[in-house]
């Protein structure tokens, strides 16, 4: 994201936060083209197993590769190495992004079909004013005359 003024431009990393209490949104929820819920998921892209500081074979059972003794899952530290995320519809099938539709929650309960809201890339400030102007004001005073 970008903050640009008249004199300055500045691009900065964020995390992506809510902002429920600033903006009421709708609820949105999101089906398939025949109608289908759908949640967008975590899903594990690829991992791996370590006991005692080994890396374990992995079939079904857990293997020590030293001994190729069994390892219990309960003795054994899942590793994420990478993750993705996935749009799966309440039947268990897997949906890409472009198949997605997105409905507003209304009031009533009903749904009607909306976009997504789209992320903010750039926000600019037209006017800053001098902070030395406003120093010895009240919080709320040196708000108003900024605008």
């Amino acid at each position: 994201m970008k903050f640009k003024t008249s004199q300055w431009e500045v691009e900065v990393k964020y995390k992506p936060s809510g902002n429920e209490l600033l903006i009421p949104e709708p609820q949105i929820r999101m089906r398939t083209l025949d109608g289908k819920s759908v949640e967008n998921v975590r899903v594990v892209a690829k991992n791996r197993f370590q006991w005692h500081g080994k890396n374990l074979a992995t079939d079904i059972k857990l293997i020590d590769p030293d001994t190729q003794n069994l390892v219990p899952l309960s003795e054994a530290l899942e590793i994420l190495d990478n993750y993705t995320y996935k749009y799966l519809a309440e039947d268990g099938s897997v949906h890409e992004k472009e198949d997605i539709r997105y409905f507003a929650v209304q009031p009533d309960g009903s749904e009607q079909e909306c976009s997504p809201y789209p992320r903010t890339q750039v926000i600019e400030i037209p006017k800053l004013g001098s902070i030395n102007q406003h120093r010895g004001l009240p919080h709320n005073q040196r708000l108003r005359n900024l605008e």
